[in-house]
């Protein structure tokens, strides 16, 4: 398990530096085919891969382990299994400086506990994901702003 999770590591790395990854060889091997694994197999794979990666402080693939997890929860409409992972994944990137991604495992907590019927809970999940766009989109402007700055700065050294 310790090896694969550093391959998936070597192979993520490898993809983000790649243009595509749809050609990509080493892209199968991130997927191991565990059709052959019964359900139960499968979750105690893919959650030993994750406690690998964490080990190995790769959260962004430990979050990768864990919402495979929770769409085969999911997908056997196990709305109550599956959030646990996802609520996880909101944990594993709330301080990893990718916003993108904790916005994107706190939408999917909020669809999951709405689909688990735990409407109090997603109602609040909801809430803190209108915190989070809007801190997005301060983050956004203020990027737009400090380029604005640079810009004028260099335009004041030409004069």
């Amino acid at each position: 398990i310790e090896r694969y999770a550093e391959v998936v590591s070597e192979i993520a790395r490898a993809m983000a530096a790649s243009k595509s990854s749809s050609n990509n060889p080493a892209h199968s091997l991130l997927f191991r085919n565990t059709d052959n694994m019964d359900f139960q197999e499968q979750v105690n794979f893919y959650t030993d891969v994750k406690n690998a990666l964490l080990k190995n402080k790769d959260t962004v693939n430990a979050a990768f382990a864990n919402s495979t997890i929770s769409g085969m929860y999911e997908k056997k409409g196990l709305p109550e299994r599956s959030w646990p992972y996802m609520m996880e994944n909101v944990t594993l990137t709330k301080h990893q400086g990718n916003l993108s991604n904790h916005i994107i495992y706190t939408k999917a907590v909020v669809r999951l506990l709405t689909k688990s019927g735990r409407y109090d809970e997603a109602l609040k999940t909801t809430d803190y994901l209108f915190r989070l766009n809007d801190s997005a989109a301060n983050l956004l402007q203020l990027e737009k702003l400090l380029e604005l700055l640079l810009i004028i700065l260099k335009f004041l050294q030409l004069i």
